[in-house]
């Protein structure tokens, strides 16, 4: 090529040099030999809403983005664009390699489905047929997801949780229907970990105040913290005892009435949450129906795919709406249960619901899927394990 002396003026030189410089991109980009990166997976657990997808990067050389795609089949060429991450989003000093990204696939449009995952690198370079790298493809089984409306928070998903106080007490105000409630800092035990502990995560969160509130009330409190964050939440107050069941990743932390105006302060009772069924339900085990309260650890229950170990119980207060079975067993509104091929909640089966008082009781089955993680029910029904271990 001729050097700089041979051209007219310092707009040509200019446009040149950008010519060469998009060539030796370009030039760069060709010699990858495959989308540079690794560990494309994609699984769910207690904690997820829909799939959590992630992958590492391992370079980040002529590379602008990084795009990852979604769709129902093999097909790439129908996949749809659902994140993207730039390569200076990525960076940082030292570059440490390999860098780990991951995005929470919600959209309630993969629950029944087998999803399917591409990550596509965006050389620097004018993206062409030639120059943009695509993975291989990553499954997603969703067949046995959440539906849709647990997936956007219009419906309860499965999960179970206690807390360690009783955190509730209310107050009369300065004028009629003033009333506050208190809520001082408390723990939940859950089930489950987010950090992959065969023990169960025990979190903190903040105290706080609702208020005003009517006189002589009675009043169900709960939270949202789909992300178990734990430390300062919103808390509701509500008079609706079914709106304690109506939101995914919702804490329930017991009933309190507000003093009548001018009396003394209440205390809350209650709390804690999770699919489980009073004591008296009964179980099909391999000695015969047996109530929950009574199984013991190793004892052998039918699932849908055989005879399985109960390797936990889970048992806890509860106070808030339980749907009635028959036979004086009952079941709490959000527990999955088997109903026409797919797992449902309890409430969509029983409609008849009631105020408890009591304790609760659950089993945590061994297996590596839903179809042995489950156990039937003496009246017929198929009941899902709560302490479902992450995939």
């Amino acid at each position: 090529m001729p050097g700089r002396v041979g051209w007219g003026n310092k707009a040509q030189q200019r446009q040149v040099d950008a010519i060469q410089t998009t060539l030796n991109r370009v030039a760069q980009v060709g010699r990858m030999a495959a989308v540079p990166i690794s560990d494309l997976s994609a699984s769910s657990d207690l904690m997820t809403r829909g799939a959590q997808v992630s992958f590492n990067v391992l370079s980040l050389q002529a590379v602008d983005s990084f795009v990852l795609l979604r769709n129902f089949s093999q097909d790439s060429g129908s996949a749809q664009a659902i994140s993207t991450w730039t390569a200076a989003s990525l960076k940082s000093t030292p570059q440490v390699y390999p860098v780990a990204v991951h995005y929470a696939d919600a959209d309630p449009a993969i629950a029944g489905q087998i999803a399917c995952y591409w990550v596509k690198a965006v050389p620097v370079s004018n993206a062409t047929s030639s120059n943009v790298f695509l993975s291989a493809p990553q499954e997603f089984d969703a067949s046995e997801q959440p539906s849709a409306l647990q997936i956007t928070g219009d419906a309860p998903i499965t999960q179970a949780y206690t807390p360690t106080t009783q955190p509730l007490t209310a107050v009369t105000g300065a004028g009629a229907n003033q009333a506050t409630i208190d809520i001082a800092a408390f723990q939940i035990q859950y089930p489950f970990s987010t950090t992959g502990s065969d023990v169960g995560d025990l979190i903190s969160y903040n105290s706080g105040s609702i208020t005003p509130l009517l006189d002589s009330t009675t009043y169900y409190v709960f939270f949202d913290d789909p992300t178990y964050a734990g430390g300062a939440q919103t808390y509701i107050a509500d008079p609706n005892v079914a709106d304690v069941t109506a939101g995914l990743h919702r804490q329930y932390l017991g009933t309190i009435t507000t003093p009548a105006h001018g009396g003394g302060g209440t205390g809350g009772h209650g709390g804690g949450g999770g699919p489980c069924f009073t004591g008296n339900t009964r179980v099909i085990t391999k000695g015969g129906a047996k109530a929950i309260a009574a199984i013991d650890l190793g004892e052998e229950v039918k699932s849908l795919a055989g005879w399985v170990r109960v390797t936990a119980k889970l048992e806890h207060w509860y106070e808030g709406p339980v749907q009635a079975m028959g036979f004086g067993e009952f079941v709490t509104p959000g527990h999955r249960m088997w109903e026409g091929a797919k797992w449902i909640p309890a409430k969509d089966i029983f409609p008849d619901s009631q105020h408890f008082v009591g304790r609760v009781h659950n089993l945590h089955c061994e297996g590596s899927d839903d179809f042995e993680r489950c156990y039937r029910l003496l009246n017929g029904r198929v009941a899902h394990n709560v302490m479902k271990p992450p995939d």
